[in-house]
């Protein structure tokens, strides 16, 4: 080693190993060897902190640093650091598995891109690439064309018809089951030709005989785009790699602009407004009197579009302006450089004036209002910045020439000036959201726990024959659905693929947690019902419990799944990042607005209750010094209604707006453990469980007292089981059902009537054994 010059060159990954298995002393993952005559100190440290088994270039490898260092202050200041690809041990590096996805990709060692041929029915070549970590990457699908591409193309090549053309590319793009990416890139090519060849076709037609043409042109290219960018054909732009989306979709801007130039041209003097779901064009003249703004929506034939106040306001101008909005979904495949940390969080807007042989520019500023697409969360609506897409280099976006407008911007809205017309939108910052990883393991703690526990109150409700009553009955189903959902949660809430799969999970989810909202305004029901008119239709009732908990919830998700359908475009159900509702576009209000209507009614019995609870106390006059223990006792029945309730559920909605973190805490924490707090509440605080526990498993020792029922045929009194209290209640209303709640000391803690002459003894055991 003393024959080296360590600061001249760095040792490479084999030379390294021959130190390591011959020379030097080992520390962890440090290889030390004795200074050499210039009294230079040789290192060698990685940045996993795990010790080094082997070496080989053969093999994947971690990154590490090999550096050198002088031993003294006299030797020569040489530090010299590169980065080598080394193997670390206890960190395999794993293949890919064999995995179906569009087609069979057989296993494929880690770093290496498997190419396959196109699933069936296309032609080309599909790859996909196997990541470091051992997980298959996206598959690339961007080569793969379905043969009805390669069809339309020959007849553009043949001079056919640009209007006949463009309405079959309409059509394969709606009607085709499968769309591929290859199949998107090609179709975006085939619009931008035939916008070119439509108006070489135009020169030897009439004015009159133009304007129909162009305008069924116009009204065909939009149609393409709005399907193009549906959430239909979000599967075929996954395929497509992500540093070329942005200049496909940049495609779909520039033929459509082209194809609005066109028809204003074609038709000066028309106002034209084409809505589509995703794409909505306007194109009319503009006012020297006044500012127009456009896009006019209130004219659209879709609710959605008249709903939304994005607009661009044009100075005074006398000339055509062909003005366009495209949905969000334009926004996520136009992304900013990933190095920024920006997303497009608005619709894209875009205006072009024209004039009768082109187009021109505008003397003034524009003024451009857009509203976000989400806030909070993740998203830093501070960081708005108002953008230009700029469609050269491939395109990217830029601020030149625009200015954010704070004093007229706020959370939900962002305006802009600019001194240009293109297109534009609002990016903003992505911040890492610290507090998601501690929120994670909360989440996955507590619902383990909780479906313990879970498992261990339907056990105790249904395994124990002398706790089992409608009440119990209702705890067991309210404890199965939500045992359920924490399983489906802990298990498939991330299986985001295939998008198919995680709307059934997602509507699986939507089910079981409205069941167990359902469930809980049933027991509210129950304890008004036990408390006001006990009878002993108990069978017919609880038929009418089950219909109740299971029906209801099967019916909001059928109405929101058709919605969904209908409406929402199958993106209602299942997000990029969890099998759930969406909170983009209010269908999670599907999930909320019943879930705030169970808590009301939740409410509304628990006031109810609690009102004959006290009423009936108001009528007994104690001793000052019982107030305090009643007014605890009535304090602990409260707080365990709440819980049950579901009251705790009501920071789940504050928190659904991501504002605040202290909200998603209490929330993760609270939902978590719900299945923790119905055990102890009604297992483990119970008295009769406890009794029950006591006699098939022996006393137990935690518990201070046991309590004994003593029933007669007017009154029924509960007992301490060291202390028996005989006193007795008559009412002279008649035969009434009478129990003293007693404490450890015998002292009395309450007392409350129930009526119902018709119930015997035996029957009010059941009905109030919790």
């Amino acid at each position: 080693m003393t024959r080296v010059n360590l600061w001249d060159r760095v040792l490479s990954p084999s030379e390294i190993g021959t130190n390591w298995t011959t020379f030097c002393s080992h520390q962890g993952n440090v290889i030390n060897w004795s200074n050499t005559e210039i009294h230079v100190c040789g290192q060698a440290s990685f940045a996993e902190y795990e010790y080094c088994e082997q070496w080989s270039t053969q093999e994947p490898t971690n990154e590490a640093t090999i550096s050198t260092t002088p031993a003294s202050t006299s030797a020569p200041p040489a530090v010299i650091t590169d980065k080598q690809l080394l193997p670390v041990k206890d960190r395999p590096v794993q293949d890919c598995p064999e995995r179906f996805e569009e087609k069979m990709w057989p296993k494929t060692a880690a770093g290496i891109v498997n190419s396959q041929d196109c699933p069936d029915g296309t032609v080309g070549t599909a790859r996909r690439k196997c990541g470091i970590d051992g997980e298959w990457e996206e598959p690339d699908l961007s080569d793969c064309t379905s043969p009805w591409v390669g069809e339309l193309r020959n007849l553009v090549e043949q001079g056919g018809p640009a209007g006949d053309v463009l309405s079959l590319v309409k059509q394969n793009l709606a009607h085709n089951d499968k769309v591929y990416g290859g199949d998107v890139i090609k179709s975006i090519g085939l619009l931008g030709d035939l916008v070119a060849i439509q108006q070489q076709q135009l020169s030897n037609v009439s004015q009159e005989e133009k304007k129909g043409i162009v305008t069924n042109f116009t009204k065909t290219m939009v149609t393409c785009g709005s399907t193009i960018l549906s959430t239909k054909r979000g599967d075929a732009w996954k395929h497509i790699p992500k540093d070329r989306q942005s200049g496909i979709a940049s495609g779909i801007m520039d033929s459509l602009e082209k194809t609005g130039v066109l028809m204003a041209k074609s038709a000066p003097n028309d106002t034209i407004s084409i809505s589509e779901k995703n794409v909505v064009m306007d194109i009319r003249s503009g006012s020297k009197e006044e500012t127009v703004a456009f896009p006019d929506l209130t004219a659209s034939e879709s609710s959605d579009w008249r709903a939304v106040t994005d607009k661009i306001t044009l100075p005074k101008t006398d000339h055509q302006v062909v003005a366009a909005l495209y949905s969000s979904t334009l926004g996520d495949y136009l992304k900013p450089n990933e190095t920024e940390k920006m997303i497009v969080n608005s619709r894209v807007i875009s205006a072009t004036v024209v004039n009768e042989n082109a187009t021109t520019s505008l003397d003034g500023v524009v003024t451009i209002v857009l509203e976000h697409a989400s806030e909070g969360g993740t998203i830093n609506v501070s960081t708005a910045s108002c953008s230009f897409w700029n469609f050269s280099l491939g395109g990217f976006w830029s601020n030149d020439g625009c200015t954010k407008i704070s004093e007229k911007s706020n959370l939900t809205h962002t305006t802009c000036e600019c001194t240009h017309l293109t297109n534009f939108a609002i990016l903003m910052a992505v911040t890492e959201q610290e507090h998601s990883e501690a929120l994670n393991v909360i989440t996955y703690v507590g619902c383990i726990i909780s479906i313990v526990c879970l498992f261990l109150c339907i056990c105790v409700f249904l395994g124990f024959r002398r706790v089992r009553c409608p009440r119990t009955i209702i705890h067991a189903n309210l404890c199965f659905c939500l045992l359920a959902a924490e399983v489906v949660f802990l298990v498939a809430v991330k299986r985001t693929e295939p998008k198919i799969v995680c709307d059934v999970i997602a509507i699986v989810l939507h089910y079981l947690f409205l069941a167990v909202f359902t469930w809980m305004c049933v027991e509210g029901v129950e304890l008004y019902v036990l408390l006001i008119k006990v009878f002993n239709l108990k069978k017919k009732r609880l038929i009418y419990y089950h219909l109740v908990g299971y029906v209801t919830p099967a019916i909001v998700v059928g109405v929101s799944v058709a919605v969904d359908y209908y409406v929402y475009d199958m993106n209602g159900y299942g997000t990029d990042k969890y099998c759930w509702l969406s909170v983009t576009n209010y269908f999670i209000w599907s999930f909320v607005g019943p879930v705030l209507l169970i808590i009301l009614v939740n409410l509304g019995f628990m006031v109810m209750t609690l009102k004959v609870i006290y009423s009936q106390k108001s009528n007994k006059k104690g001793e000052k010094s019982e107030q305090g223990q009643k007014l605890k006792f009535w304090i602990r029945v409260s707080v365990a209604l709440l819980c049950v309730m579901g009251v705790t559920w009501v920071f789940g909605v504050l928190s659904i707006s991501g504002e605040t973190v202290m909200f998603a805490y209490i929330f993760t924490v609270i939902n978590s453990f719900q299945g923790l707090f119905i055990f102890i509440f009604h297992c483990v605080l119970n008295e009769k469980v406890q009794e029950e526990m006591s006699r098939h498993f022996g006393p137990c020792t935690c518990c201070k007292t046991r309590t004994t029922y003593d029933w007669r045929s007017s009154q029924s009194t509960v007992t301490n089981s060291r202390r028996q209290n005989g006193s007795s209640q008559q009412d002279s209303s008649g035969p009434r059902s009478t129990y003293l709640f007693t404490q450890d000391s015998g002292a009395t803690k309450g007392t409350l009537t129930l009526g119902g002459s018709n119930m015997d003894a035996g029957h009010f055991q059941q009905e109030t054994c919790l």
